[in-house]
């Protein structure tokens, strides 16, 4: 097909017009809108990666509690010492123990758990508090894992206190 010099001109035209198009709309445009998504996630993804740094952080620290607990527990051995230290704790404080009931749960193939459960009875509820914190506070590593305290019927100024002791042994 013959067409005028002029009419080939507009089809040139018409056609680098719609290849112009084509590329900007094709390939250019959904690129800049993909480099501004991006853009606009790297203040996320910076927060992010500090977050990510501090979790790295805390993450070192308690494994090197954890390793010191570790160390401290193996050091300690397994002999069954307990009993014997909240009696001492309980008569520096004046306290009878009314019964201590001993329990041992296994937790692994490392350690297990040696658990006490016991009842004070007749005392102030300022002689728990002093109790307690003795208990969580030594250094053999105890804590208190459930405390039930009952106000007495007889003296309302007194209470009685079911204590759970526990702490880890080397199996």
């Amino acid at each position: 097909m013959n067409l005028a010099p002029r009419e080939r001109n507009t089809v040139i035209c018409g056609a680098v017009l719609l290849l112009m198009l084509l590329l900007y709309f094709g390939i250019i445009e959904p690129k800049q809108a993909r480099l501004e998504e991006l853009k606009d996630r790297i203040p996320l993804k910076e927060q992010q990666i500090v977050e990510l740094k501090n979790n790295i952080q805390d993450y070192y620290r308690l494994k090197q509690l954890l390793d010191e607990q570790k160390q401290k527990i193996d050091k300690r051995g397994n002999e069954p010492f307990m009993q014997s230290y909240l009696e001492s704790e309980a008569a520096a404080l004046d306290m009878i123990i009314a019964s201590m009931v001993p329990k041992n749960v296994d937790l692994d193939d490392t350690y297990r758990e040696d658990q006490i459960e016991l009842k004070l009875e007749s005392i102030t509820l300022d002689t728990v508090v002093k109790f307690l914190y003795r208990i969580e506070n030594s250094p053999k590593m105890l804590t208190v894992k459930n405390v039930r305290l009952k106000r007495r019927y007889d003296d309302k100024t007194r209470i009685d206190a079911t204590l759970t002791i526990t702490t880890l042994i080397v199996k």
